[in-house]
């Protein structure tokens, strides 16, 4: 992200968090940047997976 990314915001400041979740939306892994960030990490994925699978 830092290196394609047009936005000060994430060049600056490093805005965003990343991390890995498995098959069944659980966090497995997570990055030092900001991790309130990734307290909601697990609902996203379970959402994309949700979508992912009416699709």
């Amino acid at each position: 992200m830092l290196r394609t990314s047009y936005s000060q915001i994430l060049n600056s400041s490093r805005d965003f968090s990343t991390g890995i979740c498995d098959a069944n939306c659980r966090l497995v892994a997570q990055a030092e940047h900001i991790p309130i960030h990734v307290g909601a990490l697990a609902f996203a994925a379970e959402s994309v997976d949700n979508i992912s699978k009416v699709r």
